[in-house]
């Protein structure tokens, strides 16, 4: 799917950063989609490396950033 297509499917509901130290920094993004209006669309960051993907509790989920941390991903 191309970017134009994509854009008037999601909304940026919020951003969360979790408690957990890196260089860059750990943060996550929820996004409300037109494909799961329930559960929405979540990501997890490390800098611009994407850690993991999913339902839209990811990035509300500091586990997910301290198991990357510790190397456990």
């Amino acid at each position: 799917m191309e970017e134009a297509q994509l854009r008037p499917r999601v909304s940026l509901l919020h951003i969360a950063l979790p408690d957990v130290v890196g260089k860059p920094p750990y943060f996550g993004v929820e996004l409300a989609c037109s494909w799961d209006t329930e559960n929405g669309y979540g990501i997890m960051f490390h800098g611009t490396d994407v850690v993991e993907w999913g339902a839209g509790d990811v990035p509300n989920l500091p586990w997910i950033a301290l198991r990357h941390a510790e190397g456990r991903s």
